[in-house]
C-alpha cells in the first residue's frame, strides 16, 4: 500500500491518497497531480478526487468519512521501514512546532506519564489542555513502561 500526502484546502490537515502499490501509484501519479491541480489544490476532507466510474478511482483512492474535525490518519506518521522521514503533528489539529513546549512526543508524553505503557502519536499541549486524548499507536502495552510511569506518578503525588 503506497500512500502520499496531501493538504485539505479547508483545515489545512495533511491527508492521506492511498494506492494499491508502488506501480500503481507510479502509474497514476501525474493523472493525480494533473487532477489537484485543476481543482486549484483545493482538495478537502472526505473529497473524491475521481468519480467512482473513473479508471483512477480504482487505482487513487482516499477515505471519503474523513472530515475537518477527523484526527491525522495513521498513514501519515513515520514508521520505522520507511525512509522519507516527515515533521511530526499533532494528531487532532495537524499542527506542528517545536518538540516539548509545543508538540509532545512519545518521550515527553512518557515523562508526563500519559501513554499507559503504549506507543502514542504525538500531540500539541493546546490540544491536550482542551481536553484533546492522548491517541494509541497499536495496540500492544509496554508492561514495564506501564509500570514505570505508574511508580512516577505515585512518587510525584505523594510529593504534591
Amino acid at each position: 500500500m503506497r500512500s502520499v500526502r496531501s493538504y485539505s484546502y479547508n483545515c489545512g490537515k495533511r491527508r492521506c491518497i492511498y494506492s494499491p502499490s508502488d506501480a500503481v501509484y507510479i502509474g497514476a501519479i501525474t493523472a493525480l497531480q494533473q487532477k489537484l491541480e485543476s481543482v486549484s489544490d483545493r482538495f478537502s476532507c472526505g473529497d473524491l478526487i475521481f468519480e467512482d466510474d473513473d479508471p483512477l478511482s480504482k487505482a487513487v483512492v482516499q477515505k471519503k468519512n474523513l472530515t475537518c474535525e477527523t484526527r491525522i490518519e495513521r498513514g501519515y506518521y513515520n514508521h520505522r521501514e520507511r525512509a522519507l522521514k516527515l515533521r511530526a503533528l499533532c494528531v487532532h489539529c495537524g499542527e506542528h512546532g517545536p518538540t516539548g513546549t509545543f508538540l509532545l512526543d512519545q518521550n515527553e508524553l512518557e515523562a508526563r506519564c500519559l501513554t499507559g505503557g503504549y506507543k502514542c502519536f504525538p500531540i500539541c499541549v493546546e490540544c491536550l489542555d482542551e481536553g484533546g486524548k492522548v491517541v494509541k499507536n497499536g495496540s500492544t502495552k509496554n508492561a514495564i513502561k506501564a509500570r514505570e510511569e505508574k511508580e512516577r506518578l505515585i512518587a510525584r503525588n505523594r510529593n504534591s
